[in-house]
């Protein structure tokens, strides 16, 4: 006859109790909780995004304020479009029809995810344009409405003038000539993206940061100069996309954005990395075609 254990038998009544208090909560689940509290729809935005017309105008100058440039100085383009190099200042106007009564009030203005050191945005009110908001890789968070990676500022219908149509325009400077893309959202909408963008993005950057450490071990512990190198290239080009991407301003090295040519530090760095590596791989190929010539006429002397 086996002896009886106390121990065993306390801990196998903990489990019973334990499971039968799993199964009394599961018993006063709601299966179908939307129809026992009588759920009904929300009223969702119809627009993913609003429809733009788009014009700019350059300031070679950098000295017009916002009314004293008139309508007909802008120039209609693309929603999306590389401005090149410019001097000054670029103004971009933007109009589009009131949407309150389908999409709501509030949305979000996203100018993309190039490099822009500095956005402000103007609105129509009282018959003046009016300071509104900010964005920029230049700039530290407490100057941005909106300290995201992304060049986004938040935009409320509400306060701007009635009518069937708004404009608003966008005063930016860019020492890269970047690419823009003008996206006007529903904030519902903009934020299930922006996460979905975001998780993407931030899953690619840590792979590519995972590959890097992995590149600088195997250099550092086979002592390989060339593994080095690469990957002291790598976390070079990394720090710039972090940089470009607005992900470094905003979330690592923000009091460093606004220091004057920090952006062009990076990119010389990136580019002298660059410059190294390709040294070092036409070394390795000259050395292996020395190999070469010098393994076939040693094997011309032995036929001799």
């Amino acid at each position: 006859m086996k002896h009886f254990c106390p121990l065993k038998t306390i801990i196998f009544s903990v489990f019973l109790l334990i499971s039968f208090s799993r199964v009394e909560a599961q018993a006063r689940y709601l299966f179908s909780p939307a129809k026992e509290l009588g759920v009904t729809e929300v009223d969702q935005p119809k627009n993913l995004s609003i429809p733009l017309e788009v014009s700019y105008y350059n300031d070679g100058t950098a000295t017009m304020r916002c009314n004293q440039i008139p309508s007909s100085y802008f120039h209609p383009v693309e929603r999306s479009f590389s401005p090149g190099f410019y001097k000054g200042v670029l103004w971009v106007e933007l109009t589009f029809k009131d949407t309150r009564a389908e999409d709501g009030d509030n949305f979000f203005l996203d100018l993309g995810n190039e490099h822009i050191d500095i956005a402000e945005m103007f609105i129509m009110k009282d018959g003046e344009w009016q300071f509104y908001g900010r964005t920029g890789r230049s700039l530290k968070r407490n100057y941005m409405n909106v300290p995201s990676w992304r060049l986004v500022i938040p935009l409320n219908e509400a306060v701007m003038s009635d009518g069937p149509m708004h404009k608003v325009r966008i005063r930016m400077c860019a020492y890269l000539g970047a690419p823009v893309s003008f996206s006007l959202q529903p904030f519902k909408n903009y934020s299930h993206a922006n996460m979905v963008l975001s998780t993407f993005t931030f899953s690619i950057l840590i792979i590519c940061l995972v590959l890097i450490m992995f590149i600088l071990v195997i250099g550092f512990v086979f002592r390989d100069y060339t593994y080095i190198l690469i990957g002291i290239t790598a976390s070079l080009h990394f720090l710039l996309v972090l940089f470009v991407k607005g992900i470094g301003p905003v979330f690592i090295w923000n009091s460093l954005a606004s220091i004057p040519h920090l952006p062009r530090l990076s990119y010389l760095l990136t580019f002298f990395a660059l410059g190294m590596i390709v040294v070092t791989f036409c070394s390795i190929a000259n050395e292996s075609m020395k190999m070469d010539v010098f393994k076939w006429e040693l094997t011309g002397m032995l036929v001799i």
